[in-house]
């Protein structure tokens, strides 16, 4: 009976058949790795599975050489030692069209992406397998972004070494600091890239909104950095936007026009001309809380790249504060920090499992101005 698998594999120079094969390896290798773990219940139909994609993976669609189907008994011709034969005259071969060619080598990021996988398995935890090979590459680079940069950089060099040439689309966004690659592209598997350059400009709708108001510029190419990640992980929460422990999940299109609807809102309000400076710190302070609230479970790392864009935020924070007498403003972003030392400075807390009773993310700063008073808001480790 024909394997429709195996045929469509041996298709030349079809692009299905290359997607098909590349989804394959990325089966094997999650299959491979999940087999070396104690205790799964699926365990002994995994040898048999194993076998089959090696079959359909091979060049010949057969078995790996040495290796016989499982449920096949070897024929004795293929176990005796037979004398040598004089070969029979073979008709001249017609050339009926185009040949099978051997399968392309797997990609190498591949093979990156499962060394990576292994490597940060405890640090990401259990989620759902990602929706094909183009998809689990993105969502690799998306990785990168929440572990300490220093933890990131030999990933990123991997990764750099597998641009592609010139050909390759890019996305851009304008840049925090130094210009760097923040999605690699993958052409093959539709992967457009994304990094951030100098000439890149905020969309208009930021600048226009934040006006001329204190640190304009800086605040515009934040927001521009978080709609840009917004609109490719989905993996992030909105809890600037969420009710109470119930954040918002940014894979929902709605959830993230529902994001830039009120982020704007923010900016135009803090940009608006002829605001006190009391009234402007407070209004700054919930910009702030809008680029700080947007974040991954678990938290991203200390000196992450999204460490960094919290950091470039609360730093306008306290610019702003300077120019305001009197003004109060204490963010809670010391590590360890515990919730009893903050008594009476925040509100609206979200609990979720982790270090018992400490401080994991400052959601918004506590700040006072004017007379008014603005509570902070963190994420807390909580025993469950």
């Amino acid at each position: 009976m024909n394997d429709p698998l195996a045929e469509l594999l041996g298709v030349p120079g079809s692009e299905l058949a290359r997607r098909l094969r590349a989804g394959l390896e990325l089966v094997d290798a999650a299959l491979r790795d999940a087999s070396t773990r104690d205790g799964d219940p699926g365990a002994d139909l995994y040898p048999e599975v194993g076998a089959r994609l090696a079959r359909l993976l091979s060049p010949s669609g057969q078995s790996p050489e040495g290796d016989t189907p499982a449920g096949t008994a070897p024929t004795p011709a293929e176990v005796r030692h037979e004398p040598a034969r004089r070969p029979t005259p073979q008709p001249a071969r017609v050339d009926t069209g185009p040949r099978a060619q051997p399968a392309p080598a797997a990609d190498p990021r591949l093979d990156l992406m499962e060394r990576f996988a292994k490597a940060t398995a405890e640090a990401f935890g259990r989620r759902p397998a990602a929706a094909g090979p183009g998809p689990a590459w993105q969502r690799f680079c998306l990785d990168l972004l929440r572990l300490p940069a220093h933890e990131a950089r030999r990933w990123r060099d991997e990764a750099v070494g597998l641009d592609p040439g010139d050909g390759a689309q890019w996305d851009t966004a304008p840049a925090l600091a130094e210009p760097e690659p923040l999605i690699h592209p993958w052409p093959e598997q539709g992967v457009v890239g994304l990094k951030t350059t100098r000439g890149a400009h905020p969309p208009a709708e930021l600048t226009t909104a934040l006006g001329e108001a204190p640190g304009a510029p800086r605040l515009a190419v934040l927001g521009s950095l978080l709609l840009a990640l917004a609109a490719r992980d989905h993996e992030l929460y909105d809890w600037a936007s969420g009710a109470g422990e119930r954040p918002l999940l940014l894979s929902d299109p709605q959830t993230r026009d529902m994001l830039r609807s009120r982020l704007l809102k923010r900016l135009e309000a803090y940009g608006r001309p002829g605001v006190a400076p009391e009234a402007r710190l407070l209004r700054l302070v919930e910009v702030d809380e809008h680029l700080c609230s947007v974040v991954h479970l678990p938290l991203a790392a200390q000196e992450s790249w999204w460490s960094r864009l919290w950091q470039a935020s609360r730093a306008e924070l306290t610019a702003m504060r300077r120019t305001v007498p009197g003004a109060v403003v204490r963010r809670f972003d010391a590590v360890g920090t515990r919730m009893d030392e903050i008594a009476g400075w925040t509100s609206g807390d979200v609990r979720v499992e982790g270090e018992d009773g400490r401080v994991l993310h400052c959601l918004r700063a506590y700040a006072e101005a004017g007379g008014k008073k603005k509570p902070g808001r963190v994420i807390f480790g909580a025993r469950s």
